[in-house]
């Protein structure tokens, strides 16, 4: 089912209600919901949320969803870097292993 489109006015009142600490700047909070969006944050506050409500653990900070998130994106491109060598050297290999295999068959 989708949510319902609301503002981002909103979504920080209702971020607040269910117990967030919003440590950053209001601005920053709205640049932050512009730019990353409610929703895919929303898997980076998940695992602080307490109950069925989506209330938030005592103490649970914007800015430590935001350390997570980034967290998580430094390493998908860290990690990226790293599988696109081994993808390479897998087809290179795989090519060679084939054109020696079925030399016969060339062109």
């Amino acid at each position: 089912m989708a949510g319902v489109v609301t503002s981002v006015e909103n979504q920080i009142k209702k971020l607040r209600k269910r117990g967030m600490d919003l440590d950053l700047e209001e601005s920053k909070i709205k640049e932050i919901l512009l730019d990353i969006g409610y929703y895919r944050l929303g898997f980076y506050w998940h695992p602080f949320e307490i109950d069925a409500n989506h209330n938030f653990a005592k103490d649970t900070k914007f800015s430590t969803v935001i350390d997570l998130y980034y967290l998580d994106v430094d390493l998908r491109y860290l990690l990226i870097k790293y599988i696109n060598r081994l993808e390479l050297n897998f087809r290179t290999n795989l090519i060679y292993w084939a054109s020696m295999h079925y030399e016969d068959n060339a062109i």
